[in-house]
């Protein structure tokens, strides 16, 4: 028993001991963890710098994995509490001393006891010592701003063409839609609203959405897809980069939509990289179908097995996920040149009269029952051939505008119409042209219409950089925010439209034909053709068009 008492007594003592003596290693440590927690803190702040990957891919538009994020913020967290310990002003209180001892006591023993436990919790969680594989992920980019249809407007013709899209689309049997109409009915403007109404009722998580224009350049339409996808092509063989957007999205686990906007003329969608099933497709393809100078036979013998794969698989279960919808002037592209089932090939047509006077008093801001305002609405309305893009370009010269000033907009329609042969809808284009606030403004426009679809935002910038459009402006940043404010007056002109990324700008092409047309009559402007000039133009020429065009912002 007493063996027992006296063990106890020692193991009490030697806990005594232990506590007593780390009490005081508060009092006499204390300069030396005050020291320490300084030196963790650098340590720390170096980890924090370590990570600097997380800034690019910030600036890249990745998302940062969740187990780097609750790092950093931990790491911030601990860095702004050891920090704010270190330059706590009691400190410098425990510096002079009576005698022998320190003064305060009292605060020196706190001090230091915060400083041991600080220390001993960074060397517990270790934190300088965190390394990642991985501090980002790419995501898919987001269509939702190109989906934006702020100038939507709602009429009975266009619900219903609405209406039987989305069954089309519901229907698990059709794998192509097709919608037609003339250009600047607004058939890009109502794919838009169907992409939109499926995304909201679930049907599609990926929606892709490319302009093809007259002259389609494959590269670039497969590298917009791709980077709608995000994926990165770095090849350049056409058919390998097809091949890659095939097999990205066989993989694709979500529903699918894939809008090709203004067909001109048939496309092989499998040059694309664009799976379609055998039912849709009606012919058997070969590698020779896509034949391009570019290619060597050793190169197409080499990729034919794998490209015919293309449509000898059975692509029937992983393709009812994809959908493609097309539009196009011309039923008989869609029909017969790419094999688009009758009934799922809908027209769009033109704006009845009710219609283009409603459409055209809400545009100019007119609300209310006005019989002189309708009546001049619904004559301009049957001037521009019910077209919305022709309704949406003359507004801003009628919005908030006087009876009188309508009355002059349309005896000019018919003036131009009827005695110098003018398309009202080249009419209404000219007019938000002329309507445009500086020359400055107008130069611009100008050279967009000469810059192809989906124009980085960038290759403006270095252009107005060029000829000195913009003045006053001393860095890119600057020189790219102005640029983004003269598209955006653009865009309210509805001269310019959304791309599917906020770094690129789009034209519909009937405005682009006017605007070239306004080019070659009115302006000293030498032409580009995707970035080549095709005549450079002389000295003489040049310094005038510089002259009259350097206008300051």
């Amino acid at each position: 028993m007493e063996v027992v008492v006296s063990t106890a007594t020692e193991n009490a003592m030697q806990i005594a001991v232990r506590v007593v003596k780390r009490q005081f290693s508060y009092f006499f440590n204390y300069n030396d963890k005050f020291e320490e927690v300084k030196s963790n803190i650098e340590r720390l702040d170096n980890t924090r710098k370590r990570i600097h990957q997380v800034n690019n891919a910030e600036m890249n538009a990745e998302e940062i994995e969740d187990d780097v994020q609750h790092c950093l913020k931990q790491l911030d967290k601990k860095i702004e509490k050891y920090k704010q310990f270190i330059h706590d002003e009691y400190h410098s209180k425990t510096r002079c001393s009576i005698g022998f001892f320190p003064n305060n006591l009292s605060l020196r023993y706190r001090l230091g006891r915060n400083a041991t436990k600080m220390v001993e919790e960074m060397e517990a969680e270790e934190l300088w010592n965190k390394k990642f594989d991985e501090v980002s992920y790419r995501v898919l980019p987001s269509i939702n701003s190109a989906l934006t249809n702020t100038s939507y407007e709602s009429f009975a013709s266009r619900e219903k063409t609405i209406n039987v899209c989305m069954q089309a689309l519901e229907d698990s049997t059709i794998n192509m839609i097709g919608l037609y109409g003339v250009g600047g009915v607004g058939k890009t403007t109502l794919v838009k609203e169907v992409a939109k109404k499926a995304q909201e009722k679930k049907l599609f998580n990926v929606v892709v959405m490319e302009n093809i224009t007259r002259n389609p350049n494959i590269i670039k339409i497969q590298g917009q897809i791709a980077e709608m996808l995000g994926m990165r092509l770095e090849e350049e063989s056409e058919i390998v980069r097809a091949d890659r957007i095939r097999k990205r999205l066989k993989k694709e686990k979500e529903n699918t939509l894939i809008i090709l906007d203004d067909l001109w003329d048939g496309l092989d969608l499998n040059r694309l990289g664009i799976p379609i099933s055998d039912e849709n497709d009606g012919s058997e393809q070969d590698v020779n179908d896509i034949s391009d100078s570019s290619y060597d036979k050793m190169e197409k013998e080499e990729l034919s097995s794998d490209f015919n794969n293309m449509t000898e698989e059975n692509l029937s279960e992983d393709h009812k996920r994809c959908k493609i919808l097309l539009t196009s002037r011309r039923k008989q592209v869609l029909c017969n040149q790419m094999d688009v089932k009758e009934r799922s090939t809908f027209s769009v047509g033109v704006l009845n009269e009710t219609e283009g006077k409603t459409l055209l008093k809400r545009l100019a801001g007119i609300h209310i029952q006005n019989l002189v305002y309708d009546e001049k609405a619904i004559e301009i309305a049957r001037m521009c051939d019910g077209l919305p893009i022709a309704l949406v370009s003359i507004e801003r010269k009628l919005k908030n505008k006087s009876s009188f000033v309508w009355e002059d907009v349309y005896q000019q329609m018919k003036k131009k119409s009827f005695m110098e042969g003018q398309e009202p809808i080249e009419f209404s284009i000219k007019l938000s042209y002329d309507h445009l606030k500086n020359e400055q403004l107008k130069c611009i426009f100008l050279h967009c219409a000469r810059m192809g679809n989906d124009a980085l935002v960038m290759d403006l910038v270095k252009f107005c950089i060029g000829l000195g459009l913009i003045q006053g402006v001393h860095t890119i940043g600057e020189a790219r925010n102005k640029v983004n404010m003269l598209i955006e007056e653009l865009k309210e002109s509805s001269l310019l439209l959304e791309s599917y990324s906020s770094n690129r700008f789009n034209m519909h092409d009937i405005v682009r034909d006017v605007a070239l047309s306004i080019s070659s009559k009115e302006k000293q402007m030498f032409f580009m053709k995707n970035g080549i000039i095709d005549e450079w133009p002389h000295k003489d020429q040049l310094e005038r068009y510089m002259s009259e065009q350097s206008v300051p912002v």
